[in-house]
């Protein structure tokens, strides 16, 4: 046996098109594409840098990433994997508020 397969390549911010910027995180047009599918789905999705899943409405802990809201706030929360990078680990999670400001803010960038 080999080694396991690797994961495609996580995309560089510079490679990137359409990247909404928040408080310390970003998200690309493709990833927020994503999240909303998964919201509206109900069901996780891949990406190239791991899985968004849907947050359940009794996570009480689960905060967005853009604007602080805990999931009992919003009307639906996106979570990506945590990362772990040396002895932290980071969460990264978007609401649907947040998801449809940055739906506004790339239809206005474009041509």
């Amino acid at each position: 046996m080999g080694p396991p397969p690797r994961p495609p390549p996580v995309p560089q911010q510079r490679e990137a098109q359409n990247l909404i910027a928040g408080p310390g995180v970003h998200i690309c047009e493709e990833c927020a594409t994503l999240a909303e599918g998964v919201l509206a789905a109900g069901q996780a999705a891949e990406t190239g840098l791991g899985l968004i899943r849907p947050v359940p409405e009794d996570d009480k802990r689960e905060r967005c990433s853009f604007c602080g809201k805990y999931r009992p706030q919003c009307t639906g929360l996106a979570a990506a994997q945590p990362v772990t990078e040396g002895k932290t680990t980071r969460h990264h999670a978007i609401c649907a508020e947040c998801l449809m400001l940055c739906a506004e803010i790339i239809a206005e960038r474009l041509p």
